[in-house]
Parts: C-alpha cells; structure tokens; sequence
C-alpha cells in the first residue's frame, strides 16, 4: 500500500517549499494574530469574538455555534470564560463577564478587531473543510508572501475550482510538473496534495524606504467549501533596508567593543593626588648653608621641608591642585 506520509516538493515563485501531507494542520489563533502584533487576550480579539457569538446583552447568539468553538474558546482568557466542561458552556460564560467591557455600537471601528474577526473566519472555514475529510490551510511567510496547502481524503474527492483574489497579489504552483499561474481559471483535481505561493506587491516609499502593502484577500474556492486568507494592510522595511540597518548595527556594535578595550585601562586606573608647594622658607636662622626643599615644585607629597645646619628644619604645608591617573 502506498505510504502516505511522504514529502511532495513544489517549485514555487520565489523558492521550493514542501508540505508534509500528514501533519497539515488549521491555523492557530494565537499565531496567526501575533503575526499583526494582536494578542489573543487583547479587546480587539476578545472584542471580536464577542460580535461574532455574544448578542450586547450577554446571551449567546442562536447562530454562534459551528465547528471550531473549542479552538476559539481555548484562547480566551480564563478570567472570562471561567471553569466549563464543554465549549458552549464556555461561550455563555464569555458572553456573560464581557458584556460590560464592551460597546456594541464601536465594535467594528479597530481594525485590530476587523483582523481577528477575519481571522476567526479563516480557522473556521478550516475546521469546516477538515471535518469533511479533507483540509486547506496556508502558512504567512512574511508581509508580501504566504503558501496555501491543499490535502484530499480517502473519502471525498477535493478539487480546486480556482483562486479569488482582491489585491495586488500574484500565485503560481506546480501543476503536473508544470509552473502555472494560480488564479480564477486554475482547476486541478487533489489527488493527495496540492500546493501554491503567493507573493503580495508593495509600494516603495520614497521618504523612509519601507514599503506599503495594501489589503488583500487570497479566496481558494473548492468543491467542498472556500477558504480565504484576509492579509491587512501593513507597511515594514524591504529587506535591503533591513539589511543595511543589520550592517550598522554590526559596525556599531564593532565600534563599541574597540572603545570598550580602549576604555577599560581608564576604568582599571588608580588616581595620586597632587599639590602644589610654597616657595622658600617662612623663617631665618643664622646657619653656615641651608637647603630649600619648598621651590614652588608640583608634588606628589603633601608637605615641602627646608634644611638649616644642625639639624634645623621648617615643614610647609602644599596646595592640593588635583589628581593624577596612574595606568597599569
């Protein structure tokens, strides 16, 4: 029997990619939503399943229900959902504890929240086809590129019907060993996996060098149910621009280091006061010769000494002008 846990490879636009036919899976919430920076246990997200499945009073819609509810629920904070045993009752207990901290009539002014509501659509479009038999997810690479995978069932035949797309995108795959352009008149028949590469345009920005990227919609129509990806609309840095800032960084981090070894000889040293002394003596004795030890000299010492025969003596008292650092 033909194993089918095997690899297929698929030359793509950009680059080959292979699926593992067998561990296709549905999106998951939590990373899919990181990837716009939403957190699954923000208002935008929360707020958006409260649309979806809560009417404004707290009581759960007649319509919220579907395959997909224990993945949804998962993510919702405990503090909303509470203890449950089934995910229904884990909705009614969402609808309940978030209806205060929601306004009904704002509810679909972020588009935080327009990103979490499709995104919800998304994973339940998925667990719609896989409790079918058969699956169609896609993975987002980046900003302007995301692969769409496509797996049959031994018990329902999946064909692909054609590629929906609102935007500037572009897919292409490899059908019977041939490149083709995935768009509205693509048809193949699934006969275990099919996969396919789209790459969204962007607009260069002449002032900060990043590029904008218009909303888009990838929609994969199939004999047992559309899937669509929502891509938001986003702006980042090309790539070349990224790049460039990493070599920076690099020379700058390189930069530092050097002044760091040239620096440390000046944190290791240690500092000698310094003074500065009288010149002559203060008083005079009728001697044969004298030595003067107090010539105005900068020193290290705090006192300067003049001599007289037999043993005379004078200490003065120097000015401390500052400190020297001594290096090792």
């Amino acid at each position: 029997m033909r194993n089918l846990s095997y690899f297929i490879g698929v030359y793509l636009l950009a680059a080959a990619s292979q699926a593992d036919a067998q561990n296709l899976q549905c999106p998951d919430i939590a990373k899919t939503l990181k990837e716009y920076s939403i957190d699954s246990s923000s208002s935008s997200y929360l707020g958006a399943v409260f649309t979806q499945h809560c009417q404004s009073d707290g009581s759960r819609k007649s319509s919220g229900g579907g395959v997909g509810l224990d993945a949804v629920v998962k993510a919702i904070p405990l503090k909303f959902t509470g203890s449950y045993t089934t995910s229904d009752e884990g909705f009614s207990n969402f609808c309940k504890s978030y209806a205060s901290h929601v306004s009904t009539s704002n509810a679909s002014d972020s588009y935080k929240e327009t990103i979490s509501r499709k995104a919800l659509e998304t994973i339940q479009q998925c667990l719609t086809l896989q409790a079918s038999g058969v699956i169609v997810t896609h993975e987002v690479s980046n900003v302007e590129s995301a692969n769409f995978y496509l797996r049959n069932s031994v018990t329902q035949k999946l064909m692909l019907e054609g590629i929906s797309i609102a935007g500037d995108v572009s897919c292409t795959g490899q059908v019977n060993g041939s490149r083709k352009q995935f768009d509205s008149n693509i048809s193949v028949d699934v006969k275990s996996t099919v996969s396919f590469a789209c790459k969204r345009a962007g607009q260069a920005n002449a002032v900060s060098s990043a590029k904008s990227f218009g909303e888009a919609i990838v929609t994969v129509l199939t004999n047992q149910g559309n899937y669509s990806l929502f891509w938001p609309r986003d702006e980042r840095q090309s790539e070349s621009m990224a790049t460039a800032i990493d070599k920076r960084i690099t020379a700058a981090e390189g930069d530092i280091a050097i002044t760091k070894a040239n620096v440390a000889p000046l944190v290791l040293a240690t500092s000698m006061p310094i003074y500065k002394c009288p010149t002559g003596a203060l008083a005079h004795y009728d001697a044969p010769w004298m030595y003067v030890g107090c010539n105005g000299q900068i020193s290290s010492e705090k006192q300067c000494i003049n001599y007289w025969y037999r043993d005379r003596q004078e200490s003065r008292e120097c000015v401390p002008i500052g400190n020297m650092r001594l290096f090792k």
